[in-house]
């Protein structure tokens, strides 16, 4: 997907410590800027990293929480939440990227383990 689209992408997927349960955690500028709208499924690898929900860009299936992104603001907190600066790209802890779900057929912005970081342990998130 090229990066003018990319910027249109209103949704965010997440599986980790993001998801609703939890979210509330991460603030309330956070929190308020995200409206659930259900559950989905994505591409990757969901592994453990470090003891926390990590997901690789490779085969495999991961059960998503889908939100709807109410404040364009929100992504500079939820970049620094999740260690990603677009300045240094893959070599972030994580990279935000804009992929096309399973199930719903839609794009969302999800979380990926950046490529330098070394790898946990696999788990099954599915």
């Amino acid at each position: 997907m090229n990066r003018q689209r990319a910027r249109l992408v209103p949704y965010l997927a997440v599986y980790g410590t993001l998801r609703r349960r939890s979210q509330w955690a991460q603030g309330y500028l956070i929190a308020s800027s995200l409206k659930f709208c259900g559950h989905g499924l994505m591409r990757g690898c969901p592994l453990a990293h470090r003891g926390y929900p990590a997901v690789l860009e490779q085969p495999g299936l991961v059960r998503v929480e889908i939100f709807l992104v109410l404040r364009e603001s929100v992504w500079s907190e939820l970049d620094r939440y999740e260690g990603f600066d677009p300045k240094i790209g893959k070599n972030s802890l994580f990279v935000r990227k804009a992929v096309a779900l399973i199930r719903p057929q839609t794009y969302a912005w999800a979380y990926f383990l950046g490529q330098e970081i070394p790898r946990g342990q696999p788990i099954e998130m599915v």
